[in-house]
């Protein structure tokens, strides 16, 4: 059976930067003593993303790029009764605290990595486990459908974790939920007609969106793989995206984005059904008879349609696991905690003057300090990081529990690019609007690290005139929900 990973065709090597967050397959571990002696003891791992300047390389499903990891001597005083954990920490059967025992092959997450070319290592400082253990051939489906696979990192993907949100528990009673995405810009697909083979551009949507949108899928010999939500943990969909080129114009004329799923609550349609739905509501929601997705595709090969391009992307929507919440995690230490949500916010920008808008206070993004002031944060954005998902056997019922996620980590921390849906490059976006895409996020970001240097909203300095990205991207009423 063919064999994926999401995220695997996503990053490069280059230069390194500020320090990055790394997701390492480990292979030995080399530990001088019964306590951590950080001058002695390293690890030995496969590199399974792209980082730090290094290339991950592969043999066919297996990575091959070998690294060896040395942990620096904390920077402060620690605690004796719940120490970080060391490089010997990574070693087969051991464990911290509650935690399970780490199989032979665990994956570790390194904070603050950069490799030290002068000793020829990845030098880091925080450890975290990622996954228990890893198989060898760490692409193959199947490696997340045994019964021993009880946790996995989804490294460098597109991702955002959501804000929480009023759910309800399986009894009905009220319960805080999350969500957290990982977008697939790498699997985009162009949606328009295909004339040689008799088929319209809505017949194309149907066959190019049916593999992302099943929860299981049984493969044919030479098949292309995709990915696959049974074994990866999590809900499927796609997202269409559609932008207006204008000749001789470097921005998109309009860029809009809708959320395209199979999921109801009496269980999965098929692609065909999801599609049908999906154009119902599109029509029901339009009030001007041609601004929905319907109208859309079923024109995109008329001469109307001539200057738009339609883009589908694959998602996967993981729950965040009921620990890992950020209202659970602060009545488990009986003091406010956030989320990792925070990693994923970022500061609105008036496109005309450059100054930082805070959000209306009765948008549900509306976030207030201490004082009740309302803090500058837009909505979720999009950045590359590692996803971390776990999920438990339940004896009684002899079954696994669905994949939740517990944590997400920036690949980047400090060179973080942030998109929004509606400036997310894919595979197939087309050079000129790719270009635009590339703009606004770099522009975000020098906005974001200006707001971060300053103490205040009121002391950022007037940004240049021009081209002050706009994290809306001008979408009022954009049908985009992550949640």
């Amino acid at each position: 059976m063919a064999g994926f990973q999401v995220g695997r065709k996503s990053g490069s090597g280059e230069r390194r930067g500020s320090s990055e967050t790394v997701a390492i397959r480990i292979d030995s571990v080399h530990a001088s003593g019964k306590t951590p002696n950080h001058a002695e003891d390293y690890a030995l791992g496969t590199l399974i993303h792209n980082a730090c300047g290094m290339e991950a390389k592969y043999d066919g499903e297996t990575p091959v790029t070998q690294v060896k990891i040395r942990q620096r001597p904390p920077r402060g005083p620690v605690n004796p009764e719940n120490p970080p954990y060391a490089i010997r920490d990574l070693r087969e059967g051991a464990a911290k605290g509650n935690a399970k025992p780490n199989g032979k092959h665990p994956i570790a997450i390194f904070e603050s990595a950069y490799f030290d070319s002068k000793a020829g290592e990845l030098s880091v400082d925080w450890i975290n486990i990622g996954a228990l253990d890893s198989p060898e051939k760490l692409f193959v489906h199947d490696a997340l459908s045994d019964k021993t696979a009880v946790s996995f990192v989804h490294s460098n993907v597109y991702t955002t974790v959501s804000e929480e949100f009023d759910g309800k528990d399986q009894d009905g009673n009220l319960k805080k939920k999350q969500n957290r995405n990982v977008y697939m810009p790498e699997y985009g697909e162009i949606i328009a007609g295909d004339p040689a083979n008799n088929k319209s551009a809505k017949d194309v949507l149907i066959e190019r969106a049916a593999p992302y949108l099943a929860s299981e899928l049984i493969y044919e010999d030479g098949a292309d793989p995709v990915p696959v939500s049974s074994k990866g943990g999590a809900r499927p969909a796609v997202i269409l995206r559609i932008s207006k080129l204008v000749l001789g114009q470097d921005e998109p004329e309009m860029v809009q984005s809708a959320w395209l799923s199979a999921r109801t609550d009496g269980g999965e349609l098929s692609a065909e059904e999801a599609v049908e739905r999906f154009f119902e509501e599109q029509e029901k929601n339009d009030t001007e008879g041609n601004g929905n997705f319907k109208y859309f595709v079923e024109n995109i090969d008329s001469d109307e349609g001539k200057d738009y391009v339609i883009e589908m992307i694959p998602v996967w929507t993981f729950g965040t696991g009921g620990k890992s919440t950020p209202t659970a995690k602060s009545q488990a230490a009986k003091k406010p905690v956030e989320g990792d949500e925070r990693l994923f916010r970022v500061p609105n920008f008036n496109r005309e003057t450059g100054a930082v808008a805070f959000p209306d206070e009765s948008s549900k993004y509306a976030k207030k300090d201490k004082d009740g002031n309302i803090l500058p944060y837009s909505s979720q954005l999009i950045a590359q990081g590692h996803v971390l998902i776990r999920r438990r056997w339940d004896i009684d019922e002899n079954k696994h529990h669905p994949w939740s996620a517990s944590r997400t980590f920036l690949a980047k921390p400090w060179e973080t690019f942030y998109h929004h849906i509606n400036d997310l490059p894919t595979a197939v976006t087309p050079d000129s609007v790719l270009n635009r895409f590339m703009q606004t996020a770099a522009l975000r970001n020098e906005r974001l690290i200006e707001y971060r240097k300053s103490k205040s909203a009121a002391n950022i300095p007037a940004p240049a005139a021009e081209g002050v990205p706009d994290d809306s991207n001008g979408l009022d009423g954009s049908s985009f929900s992550p949640s």
